[in-house]
């Protein structure tokens, strides 16, 4: 059994693990959509929510929102 100041180290830890786990995550997934915009811009046209003439501006400015 931990005692109060290990239960609130351990929690410290995992939160820290959980918080730079999810970074790492989110700036993967941005960098691989910054080096392949591909699958985005097929998503955009195949929801066909915006004009295909404006698909490609779209697409880099939610990669550059994001990032």
């Amino acid at each position: 059994l931990l005692n109060r100041t290990g239960k609130r180290e351990f929690e410290k830890i995992l939160f820290n693990f959980s918080y730079y786990l999810i970074s790492g995550v989110l700036l993967f997934s941005g960098i691989t959509k910054l080096i392949d915009p591909a699958p985005l811009i097929e998503t955009l046209k195949a929801i066909q929510l915006f004009p295909d003439e404006i698909v490609i501006f779209i697409s880099t400015i939610l990669q550059l929102v994001g990032s």
